[in-house]
């Protein structure tokens, strides 16, 4: 990359960006979504930075607090919602994992036949449920689409639960 960011990659013909409407009007890419996202969870890639969601969530409140001069950051539901979240997330660890953590469709490239990554800025190891339920929200997923997500990612770690609460995170 050069000092104004260009980079030069591989061009690969017969990809093609996805978007809300290519997941909708093809479900096979959703499985080959959670293919190369299960292969990057699965792999022997180890990121130096984590990617700890709470800690955003609490550095964005203490931000708005410092602005707002200490008035109510979230709206008490979803402060509890939160915090809920947290507890979930707290009583059932599980091991962090190379992530790509910005899973808007764009950043998906399709053959056809596989799935690709692009934009790797923000990837850090993460818990894997932040890449499937970011995937969800970015890409717009039916609660159809979010179960066969989950089952060709097939991880019994990531339950359907887990990923709603990520799919909080994500909004938050």
């Amino acid at each position: 990359a050069n000092p104004q960011g260009m980079m030069l990659t591989r061009f690969i013909k017969e990809a093609k960006p996805m978007s809300i409407e290519a997941y909708r009007s093809d479900p096979s890419s959703v499985q080959r979504a959670a293919h190369v996202v299960a292969r990057l969870h699965r792999s022997d890639l180890r990121f130096k930075r984590r990617f700890d969601p709470f800690r955003i969530v609490d550095d964005y409140k203490a931000e708005c607090r410092r602005r707002s001069h200490d008035l109510p950051v979230l709206p008490s539901r979803l402060e509890a919602a939160v915090k809920e979240a947290r507890a979930q997330v707290t009583a059932s660890p599980v091991p962090l994992v190379p992530s790509h953590c910005d899973l808007v469709p764009e950043n998906c490239l399709d053959t056809g036949s596989r799935m690709l990554l692009i934009d790797w800025e923000y990837a850090r190891m993460n818990d894997p449920a932040w890449d499937l339920a970011y995937l969800c929200v970015e890409g717009a997923f039916d609660t159809t689409r979010e179960h066969l997500l989950l089952a060709s990612y097939d991880d019994a770690a990531v339950t359907y639960g887990r990923l709603q609460v990520f799919k909080l995170l994500t909004c938050t």
